[in-house]
């Protein structure tokens, strides 16, 4: 699920990809992958001026673009066969994660891969450029975060850093800060359940990262545009003593938190939890944030639902979401 600078939501569901634009709210088919390619892991808007660009991924390794306004494909990088993970754009370059542990970046300006990156060695699942574009911050299935600096070609974390830097479970969720460059949120899952927030150039014993503990699947990060606050959806908890298992306790087993199922707002730099709302009725897998960086939607696979939640004000009183917006999401406010 991916959210455009115009205003449009994008959603994959198995082999196919919706998207509905929130100011006429009419809801179009986009595209359907063959069943050859698998099913569609990762979506991804591309930004200004090209918005109504959208990059989607699939679990056989195919990379393809399509243009929302004409209905047409516009980009198809189907020679790597390595399954999708977390894809984002920077301008025209769009940068995938892979299962192998590579990271290949693609240009609408060429017809082949440009560039691939190999610090993971297992399933990247978080791939995030920063506002300026200089950095890609990326996460694996074994918890190791990178940041990648584009300039130098060459990796920030490595040595202590990378030490610093690793969660102890798969990592899905970064978000870069938009007010205060090289500051960067990673959120891991089973059996981690942490909030790491660092500053990529000053990473280091002395700066080891601000660490919020959950014990709950952090799904995805969000920073207010608007104020120093943090927003992190959640799946599910666990206890202590079930992190000794390789794999995540079942649900009837699993504890009930303050934070399952839940998204949450943290301040900045004191990591204090301001509020904590229950969603859904089962775990939250992924989010994404609007435009005017005040609304997010939330996805539950296991609810099979979307709903779209007002968590800050702008300082512009005018908004791109409509009050009357049914169609598509159930409207929510958690502040």
């Amino acid at each position: 699920m991916t959210w455009s600078r115009t205003n449009c939501i994008g959603v994959a569901f198995r082999s196919d990809v919706y998207f509905q634009n929130l100011e006429t709210r009419a809801i179009v088919h986009l595209c359907r992958v063959s069943v050859d390619v698998g099913s569609v892991h990762s979506v991804d808007w591309r930004g200004e001026p090209h918005s109504h660009f959208l990059g989607l991924g699939t679990t056989r390794g195919n990379v393809r673009v399509w243009d929302a306004l004409s209905l047409t494909q516009v980009a198809d990088w189907s020679d790597d066969k390595s399954s999708v993970g977390g894809m984002h754009w920077n301008e025209s370059v769009l940068a995938v994660g892979r299962k192998d542990g590579r990271v290949t970046l693609f240009d609408l300006r060429s017809p082949k891969e440009i560039r691939q990156t190999r610090g993971h060695k297992r399933h990247v699942h978080g791939v995030k450029w920063s506002p300026d574009g200089k950095y890609l911050a990326t996460g694996d299935h074994s918890g190791t975060v990178h940041v990648w600096d584009q300039r130098a070609s060459n990796y920030l974390t490595s040595g202590d850093k990378k030490l610093l830097a690793k969660h102890e479970g798969p990592v899905k969720a970064i978000s870069w800060s938009p007010w205060q460059s090289c500051l960067v949120a990673t959120g891991g899952t089973f059996p981690d359940g942490a909030i790491q927030i660092f500053d990529v150039n000053k990473l280091s014993n002395v700066f080891p990262p601000l660490v919020v503990q959950t014990s709950t699947s952090v799904t995805s990060l969000h920073w207010s545009p608007h104020c120093k606050e943090l927003l992190s959806t959640h799946g599910s908890s666990w206890t202590k003593s079930q992190t000794f298992f390789e794999y995540p306790p079942p649900i009837k087993e699993t504890p009930i938190t303050s934070f399952t199922n839940s998204m949450t707002v943290h301040s900045y730099p004191s990591c204090e939890k301001i509020v904590s709302v229950i969603g859904h009725s089962a775990g939250i897998a992924h989010s994404c944030i609007g435009p005017d960086g005040c609304a997010i939607f939330t996805v539950s696979p296991v609810e099979e639902t979307v709903k779209m939640f007002k968590v800050w004000a702008a300082p512009d009183p005018g908004s791109q979401v409509k009050d009357d917006e049914q169609e598509l999401v159930r409207k929510n406010t958690i502040r």
